[in-house]
């Protein structure tokens, strides 16, 4: 259509990294926040612009568990050198990736954001690799003095009494019987289920 525009408040996806930190290869250990900021500078880099980064008003980060921080997207906005209005973090869920990606294209839609960075980062393997080797690792700590980030999403318990019971609590032990239900619910074979997903 001639003269027809895009909507200023269009959520789009300006650029995306991603870094994978194989200390057993001989990468030096990096922490969370270090692998994020990374993948992050990545992202503006695949952007094309420069700038990006320190143009946004919120960083969200994803619930991780090989560190703890109290405040993971200070603890990002710091390697970055940047300082958003706003930080946010998932409670625990695989289910919320998904779901921040969603509720972060309403926010600018809506107009309650123009640019946000989304982000996530484990580092197991080095913390194991670090712990077996007898070495310290000496990533950051905030201390009760760091801002609290905004929480996102409910806070509840995913795992009922029935599922304890079982010993069915890892989600490699959940997701194979939501498969196996489809398959049955459909009357599908193994064979026919395999090729379908």
């Amino acid at each position: 259509m001639a003269g027809a525009s895009l909507d200023p408040r269009l959520p789009i996806l300006v650029g995306a990294g991603q870094i994978s930190n194989r200390v057993d290869n001989g990468d030096p250990p990096l922490e969370p926040a270090a692998l994020m900021a990374e993948a992050l500078r990545r992202a503006e880099a695949d952007t094309g612009r420069s700038g990006v980064l320190g143009a946004a008003d919120s960083i969200r980060v994803l619930m991780q568990l090989s560190w703890r921080y109290r405040n993971p997207g200070v603890a990002v906005a710091s390697f970055l050198g940047i300082e958003p209005r706003q930080s946010v973090y998932t409670v625990m869920g695989g289910n919320y990736v998904q779901t921040l990606v969603n509720q972060t294209a309403r926010d600018i839609q809506e107009g309650r954001a123009d640019l946000v960075l989304l982000t996530g980062g484990e580092a197991w393997r080095t913390r194991s690799n670090a712990k077996k080797s007898g070495i310290e690792l000496d990533w950051t700590k905030q201390d009760e003095t760091t801002e609290p980030p905004e929480p996102f999403g409910d806070d509840k318990d995913l795992i009922g009494p029935a599922e304890l019971a079982h010993g069915i609590v890892l989600p490699v032990q959940v997701y194979p019987m939501f498969d196996i239900a489809l398959r049955a619910r459909d009357g599908l074979s193994v064979d026919e289920h395999r090729r379908r997903i």
